[in-house]
This record gives C-alpha cells, sequence and structure tokens, in this order.
C-alpha cells in the first residue's frame, strides 16, 4: 500500500514548478498550483508546506499559520519546513515559538549553516548575545565562504562587546562579498545624510 503523502512524479514535478514561481514573485500561480496538488493529496507535507509559503508571500499571515501547522502535523521532522515556519514566526516577533522551532530544525539538520545562522540572530533579537555568538560561529565553520554569515557573527562579537572581532568577521563577509562594501558604504551615507536633515 503505497503512503498516502506520497506524491506521483507528476505532481513532484508540479511541486516544482510551483517553488520555482514562488522563487519568481508569482505567489497568487504557486499558490493555485499548490492547492491543486493538495486536492489530489490531501495529506502531502511539500505541498502544504508550498501553500504556507505562498500565503506567508501574499501577506496572509492566518493561512500560513494554518498551513505551516499542519504539514507539521504530518511531517514533524521535516527540517526546512521547521526553519521555514521559525522564519515566519521570528519575523512576526514570536521569537520563543521561533527559537523552538530552530531547535527542533537543528536536531533534524545539524549541518545546515543557514539554519544556525537564522537561529543565531534570532537569539540575539531575543537578548542572547553569548548564545547567538556559538551558534553563528558554528554556522561559519559549516560554511565559511558565506559572506552573510560572517556578518551575522559580526553582529554578535559587537552585541558581546567584542569590536575587534566584530572588524575581523566583517572584513571575512566583506572578503567574500565585494558589493558587500559599497552597500554598507550606501547605508552609512543614508544615515548620516538624514541624520543631517
Amino acid at each position: 500500500m503505497s503512503d498516502p503523502r506520497s506524491l506521483s512524479a507528476s505532481d513532484a514535478a508540479q511541486l516544482g514548478q510551483a517553488f520555482t514561481l514562488l522563487q519568481r514573485g508569482r505567489a497568487h500561480d504557486a499558490q493555485a498550483l499548490a492547492k491543486s496538488i493538495l486536492r489530489r493529496v490531501p495529506q502531502s507535507p511539500d505541498a502544504l508546506h508550498l501553500v504556507a509559503l505562498c500565503c506567508k508571500a501574499l501577506g496572509d499571515a492566518g493561512g500560513a499559520v494554518a498551513a505551516f501547522e499542519a504539514a507539521l502535523a504530518l511531517a514533524p521532522t521535516h527540517a526546512s519546513l521547521l526553519a521555514n515556519y521559525a522564519n515566519f514566526l521570528g519575523a512576526a516577533q514570536r521569537l520563543p515559538e521561533a527559537l523552538a522551532l530552530y531547535e527542533r530544525a537543528l536536531a533534524a539538520a545539524p549541518t545546515q549553516a543557514d539554519h544556525w545562522m537564522n537561529f543565531g540572530l534570532t537569539l540575539l533579537k531575543s537578548g542572547n548575545a553569548a548564545e547567538a555568538l556559538d551558534a553563528l560561529e558554528h554556522a561559519v565553520r559549516l560554511s565559511p565562504a558565506v559572506s552573510k554569515i560572517w556578518q551575522a557573527l559580526g553582529s554578535a562579537r559587537r552585541a558581546t562587546g567584542d569590536l575587534d572581532g566584530a572588524v575581523t568577521a566583517l572584513r571575512q563577509a566583506r572578503a567574500g562579498d565585494p558589493c558587500l562594501a559599497r552597500r554598507v558604504r550606501e547605508r552609512n551615507c543614508q544615515v548620516s545624510g538624514s541624520a543631517t536633515r
């Protein structure tokens, strides 16, 4: 007997197309395609996950929560699902709930550097700078070539009072992303320009 959550090859291909549509900013189209898959496979956590992401993109917080919760009920250890729901909750300032989901995502996928980075940034937002520093240092060890992780580590080091370490991390971020220096300069000019008005 087949798993009622399993997608056929055709449905899996359509789900991939729907993810591509979402990435291209076509959330309505992606959601319609995901919902058509759900009509055929109502217990697909992957299709529910996509519906949740579409709802998030469309500003439907209630729909996103409902779809995330339904997907998690079917796939409670799906690392990407857990992390995306944590990202959503963190953006809504529901930090304790987000942190709990990141912990579950990391238990399921302990080598996923992006999950460690987002966990660290959420710890930082919640005022746990020391724990954030540990998480972000671990993320850098997992993916030392990713500039945004170095940038996050710089923020955590600054928050813990390690200004020299923050400068070192930001230099590393800039070395991996030459455009970063320009963006920082532009942001600083905008801030200083608005301060003089």
